[in-house]
């Protein structure tokens, strides 16, 4: 019996040995999150304490009447105290834009401080790369603000006045079956309530944006290795779309960006373009037959759904894994 005893408390203390401790503070009231799981309310000047193993997190921070997370890095090590501090104010990172009141739109637009960054064929892809990813090539992009969530149906419905999508019925998920010519005029009359200037991401902005801008961590999906943690793809999906904001961000706190649906980009697709890519604020090809697409949607798998992955059709296409979310310049 006493054996037993000092074996459970050996395994118990060999466990402990291998943590440490992660201390939380902000000088708001929110919640919690840490690599994508609910960690409770952190009080305002509150100090909140975590034993994690030694490793890597993504820490999260939501502040008060908002989904928009303001994200932070955190190495552990094993048997050290490390403290991050949550300051909420409007120069917070990943920042949002909702619309005024009156709009009933109600977009989120995350920040997305420009940088530069290998684009196409890197080597978290692996062998999965296609030959229109080759080569990897460095991009520079000036900074800007990309939609948190995909259009919805029921933001598609306010400006357009009908639901196009296959599967319809649900109002928070991402509207489906539209053309890159359709999501033209939907921008067009939505610039027109709202007196700004949104349109498609170019395909160099959006692969930035999903890989995670200058917070980017080097993963082969949008914001994790591990697919199903942030993608609704061929594997869990059951055969359609899902509300917007159900799996966990990316480093900036942009949702989905792999999968649930294709993302219309406003560049024409041409297969050897990386080869002469400008390496500044590149637009695409000056015309072209397809459009491009990106980030893979419910029915595809896992491959289809990496951010160097590239796909292209004509414009004028529709099919329920086509979508799109809005880009707007600084």
């Amino acid at each position: 019996m006493f054996l037993r005893i000092f074996v459970l408390l050996l395994l118990a203390s060999n466990v402990f040995a291998q943590t440490g401790t992660l201390k939380i503070v902000s000088n708001a009231s929110g919640t919690l999150k840490i690599d994508g799981e609910d960690k409770g309310n952190l009080e305002a000047n509150a100090v909140k304490k975590f034993d994690l193993k030694a490793d890597e997190y993504i820490v999260q921070f939501f502040p008060p009447a908002s989904n928009n997370p303001i994200t932070k890095e955190v190495t552990i090590q094993i048997g050290q105290s490390k403290t991050i501090n949550f300051e909420v104010s409007e120069s917070s990172p990943n920042k949002i834009i909702p619309e005024n009141n009156s709009n009933p739109l109600n977009i989120e637009m995350v920040f997305v401080e420009g940088g530069s960054f290998m684009m196409g064929c890197t080597p978290e892809q692996g062998s999965d790369c296609e030959s229109d990813e080759i080569p990897s090539h460095t991009v520079s992009l000036s900074s800007f603000y990309i939609g948190k969530h995909e259009i919805t149906q029921a933001q598609w419905r306010a400006v357009m006045g009908t639901n196009p999508s296959y599967n319809s019925g649900c109002d928070n998920c991402p509207v489906d079956n539209v053309s890159w010519n359709d999501a033209q005029q939907f921008i067009q009359k939505m610039n027109q309530q709202t007196g700004k200037t949104y349109r498609l991401p170019t395909e160099a902005e959006w692969e930035y944006a999903a890989r995670g801008g200058n917070k980017s961590r080097g993963y082969k999906y949008s914001g994790s290795n591990d697919i199903g943690a942030v993608a609704w793809y061929i594997d869990n999906s059951g055969s359609k779309t899902h509300s917007v904001g159900q799996k966990s961000p990316n480093e900036l706190g942009i949702y989905e960006m792999s999968g649930n649906v294709n993302e219309w980009c406003s560049d024409w697709y041409a297969k050897d373009y990386y080869s002469s890519s400008p390496s500044n604020n590149p637009k695409g090809p000056s015309a072209g037959s397809d459009r491009v697409l990106r980030g893979g949607s419910l029915s595809n798998a896992a491959i289809y759904c990496r951010v160097a992955y590239r796909f292209s059709i004509s414009p004028g296409s529709r099919d329920f894994n086509f979508g799109f979310r809005v880009f707007l310049s600084q």
